[in-house]
């Protein structure tokens, strides 16, 4: 028997680096740290509702930090995660847009930032 997936829960702490020249950095820098939980969020089966999953994430800069969570996030292969930023601190006070988190299922992560004036 499988366990419940209502408690199947994943927290890890991803290293980030450029691809290409980012944040004025470039490729191949280490940029932070971005530590996310994941939690399959769906109570039926995956054939009938497909994969969701609440996510939170917290990406630690050297010059600030990037909040992002979400609930039933959609789950796909060419798309990964799509999770919305929340908030941020230090020079991503204010900032919005999302996160992408292994799309192609890749291991990356692409921010799509907007950041105040």
């Amino acid at each position: 028997m499988f366990p419940d997936r209502q408690q199947q829960v994943i927290t890890t702490h991803l290293r980030l680096y450029a691809i290409g020249k980012t944040l004025g950095y470039q490729a191949g820098t280490f940029l932070g740290i971005m530590s996310l939980t994941f939690r399959q969020a769906q109570s039926c089966p995956l054939t009938t509702c497909g994969f969701q999953a609440d996510v939170t994430t917290v990406t630690s800069f050297p010059t600030g930090t990037i909040d992002a969570a979400g609930t039933h996030i959609a789950v796909g292969l060419l798309t990964g995660l799509l999770v919305p930023i929340q908030g941020g601190t230090g020079a991503f006070e204010g900032v919005s847009g999302s996160i992408r988190i292994a799309p192609d299922d890749e291991a990356r992560a692409v921010y799509h930032l907007t950041l105040p004036g």
